[in-house]
């Protein structure tokens, strides 16, 4: 994007003054001898000037250096000699000596079929200021045909793909640890791309049982040049051409061939975080990597209908954090048992949890094996199952699955992967308690002054102006205390709302207070047909009165129900299991435990 000039100082200072010059005659008008109808030529006149004035300015410092900040960054293709300098160091050393068979092909089926060496993956989620730490735990145990047969020497390396995310897509702040806590050294691009090309060529030699020779596979190295000049091309754009060709190749190894096609196709368009692990004595091995996501902030639009769509401007306007994190279950097709933990912080818990989509999955795919199995008269493979983590009041969630499948193109209801959905509330007492104590105490001074001063007109002291003003004050204290320390699970609109419609209604009161103190001939009014709203005769009073009490009686009614959901949620029985631990609610220090009792859903 280009770099756009800043505005020179003496155009800053001639748009301040016209915006202060309309503001001053919209809000002044016009002099009164003029009459009301140059009062309100003059007004209108100003008020375009100043919505003119604002919309050029926040075009021209805001909204455009925005917009075109999202341009597409140039990509500029790599010479195709630099292909070449990679395949002719194809086979020849790796990170730690030459790359064996047993390496090639455990890199090439943890990337191709992750569930044959992750037996259970755990993914965990624990929410910051503004982003989300992954933490994902993996525990893989290298099958018979992939064991080190090495005898000399110390024992090689596993070089174990982590993530392939699309090319192009950044991975902020990752780190990878051992089971020991360790850290683990992690492949550069330049590594990756090496150890591609070595993988490769081992599978090519496998398949032709014997290491490749210019002068008698042409066809080879041609196939191999091309697979590596679609995984080294930059850009999204998918290249199959390189795998088509790998495909076409006569050799004897087939497993071989088909396995290096489908790495080729795979890494066309992915690419492959490589993680060093030393290899493991027991072939068991656990590895762990952490990094930081920064979750979209999803604002419904109008499609959505109108009052989805304020409520999500509001939250953003109010600073009330979303108190819902959705999780695409892109891990759980890449190993045999999957845990997925999502944890909030002090001061929430689990409100609800939801997949729309995981049923119509699981049974989709659950139907296409066993159709599959029938034609090939086979056992059917293990179903998929899940479960969640019942709801007990806890603050973290808890989602668990096994045998998940793969997406598969063009199958209705199984092409593409689902998501979880937790929803967290607030732990009583929490900002909605808040909340409705300074709304009753507003309502109830708004009340009691209205009456006397709707009654006797003058109180005969200040002191109602004073006392007025306290409710005000607490709800812009309550409403924002704390906000350095704040996370992204915190605030919820409806305290938002109620704390502002606490202060509105507590500074007109005050205003209202001082009309009556002074006076004036403002605002007297009286309710229609004589009629008194708890013993309060003014118009005026009985509108604050009505709305404070609407306020109060929403966020009180609102507080009792959430307190009643987690009551309900914290004293229900907890899962089927063994061995419980009751924590009695009278007193902390006592606990009794109970064996064997049955736990409802």
């Amino acid at each position: 994007m280009p770099d756009r000039r800043p505005m020179r100082a003496p155009v800053r200072l001639a748009v301040f003054l016209v915006c202060a010059a309309a503001i001053v005659v919209l809000v002044a008008g016009a002099p009164p001898r003029s009459g009301m109808l140059a009062s309100v030529s003059t007004r209108l006149a100003a008020l375009l000037i100043l919505v003119i004035t604002l919309f050029l300015l926040t075009r021209r410092n805001y909204y455009r250096p925005l917009i075109e900040s999202h341009a597409d960054t140039e990509i500029w293709p790599l010479p195709n000699s630099y292909v070449y300098v990679v395949q002719r160091g194809a086979g020849v050393t790796g990170m730690a000596g030459a790359l064996t068979v047993e390496q090639a092909k455990t890199f090439a089926m943890a990337t191709l079929a992750p569930t044959s060496l992750r037996e259970r993956l755990t993914e965990r989620y624990e929410p910051g200021q503004r982003t989300l730490t992954q933490r994902v735990t993996i525990d893989a145990h290298l099958p018979e045909v992939l064991r080190s047969r090495t005898t000399d020497g110390p024992p090689p390396t596993v070089l174990f793909p982590l993530l392939i995310p699309p090319k192009g897509l950044l991975i902020d702040n990752l780190r990878v640890f051992a089971a020991d806590g360790a850290e683990l050294p992690i492949l550069s691009y330049r590594q990756y791309l090496t150890l591609t090309a070595q993988v490769l060529r081992t599978l090519l030699n496998v398949a032709y049982r014997e290491p490749l020779d210019p002068a008698r596979h042409h066809e080879a190295f041609a196939a191999e040049h091309l697979a590596l000049s679609a995984i080294m091309r930059r850009g999204r754009d998918k290249d199959v051409s390189g795998a088509g060709a790998l495909k076409a190749l006569d050799a004897p190894g087939e497993s071989a061939i088909h396995m290096a096609a489908g790495l080729a196709e795979r890494l066309a368009s992915n690419y492959v975080v490589v993680a060093a692990v030393p290899w493991p004595a027991e072939n068991r091995f656990v590895v762990t990597y952490e990094r930081q996501i920064t979750p979209q902030l999803q604002l419904a639009d109008r499609s959505s209908g109108w009052i989805p769509w304020l409520k999500g401007r509001a939250r953003l306007l109010l600073g009330s954090r979303p108190v819902d994190i959705t999780v695409p279950l892109e891990n759980a097709c890449t190993a045999q048992s999957y845990h997925l933990l999502v944890d909030g912080q002090d001061g929430v818990y689990v409100g609800s949890q939801k997949s729309p989509q995981l049923t119509t999955y699981c049974r989709a795919h659950d139907r296409r094996i066993r159709e599959v199995t029938l034609q090939a008269s086979g056992n059917p493979p293990a179903p998929p199952y899940f479960r969640f983590r019942r709801r007990a009041g806890q603050q973290y969630a808890h989602f668990y699955t096994r045998f998940f499948p793969e997406p598969v193109p063009g199958l209705t209801g199984g092409d593409s992967l689902p998501s979880v959905r937790f929803r967290f509330f607030e732990t009583p007492p929490g900002s909605v308690f808040r909340a409705g104590v300074a709304a009753v105490s507003a309502t109830v001074l708004i009340w009691l002054i209205g009456f006397v001063s709707s009654s006797t007109g003058d109180p005969g002291t200040d002191a109602p102006a004073f006392l007025l003003v306290f409710p005000a004050i607490a709800a812009a204290w309550l409403g924002y205390e704390g906000t350095t320390a704040a996370k992204l699970l915190e605030g919820t609109l409806a305290a938002r709302l109620s704390l502002m419609v606490t202060a509105s209604t507590s500074l007109a009161a005050c205003g209202l207070f001082m009309v009556y103190k002074a006076q004036l001939p403002y605002l007297h009014g009286v309710n229609p047909a004589g009629m008194r709203v708890l013993g309060i005769a003014s118009l005026g009073w009985t509108i604050l009165a009505l709305i404070s009490i609407l306020n109060a009686g929403t966020i009180s009614f609102l507080y009792l129900m959430r307190s009643w959901e987690f009551a309900y949620l914290a004293s229900r029985d907890d899962e089927l299991t063994d061995h419980k631990v009751h924590v009695d609610s009278g007193d902390t220090k006592r606990y009794r435990e109970r064996v064997g009792r049955r736990g409802d859903r």
